[in-house]
């Protein structure tokens, strides 16, 4: 049975935040969020690297200091990011690196645990961005239909004239 019990922990206690080194190599699973002209648009502020490489210096890595899976590091941090960014970083366009000591969210320690929340919102994901993959091509089939029809109609009127 998985413990799913959480706790709400600082980042800083889980990880070291730090701004991208130039040159420094992260590994593959690194977690990320744009601190220079940062993004509020995007839905997902925290980024994963899928293979070792280097960060541009416009980035923060978050480097964990204890065990952890990284997409379930990126969903929790996800969940706690529109409250941080609404109380310490506001209308500004650049995060300060020490308002990540400020940063707090639910952590749970058992990896068991990590992968299973991880694994289900994966799962979920896949599911909606089926769902968004079938709208689309409805959406593509109704205008082929549509614009058949309307071909159509238009052969039919230029026929009686």
């Amino acid at each position: 049975m998985v413990n799913m019990a959480s706790r709400t922990v600082r980042l800083i206690d889980v990880a070291r935040v730090e701004r991208a080194v130039t040159g420094k190599i992260y590994p593959a699973g690194t977690v990320y969020i744009q601190v220079s002209a940062c993004r509020r648009a995007d839905l997902e502020q925290f980024r994963i690297t899928k293979e070792a490489g280097t960060l541009e210096g416009k980035f923060a890595a978050i480097i964990p200091i204890r065990p952890v899976i990284p997409e379930y590091l990126q969903i929790t941090l996800e969940n706690s990011a529109e409250e941080f960014m609404r109380r310490y970083v506001g209308t500004n366009i650049n995060i300060q690196m020490s308002a990540f000591n400020n940063f707090t969210l639910r952590w749970q320690d058992d990896l068991e645990a990590q992968r299973f929340v991880a694994d289900s919102l994966s799962a979920i994901q896949r599911g909606l961005e089926a769902e968004e993959g079938e709208i689309n091509r409805l959406q593509a089939m109704k205008q082929f239909f549509r614009e058949a029809l309307f071909a159509r109609m238009m052969k039919k009127m230029g026929s009686k004239n």
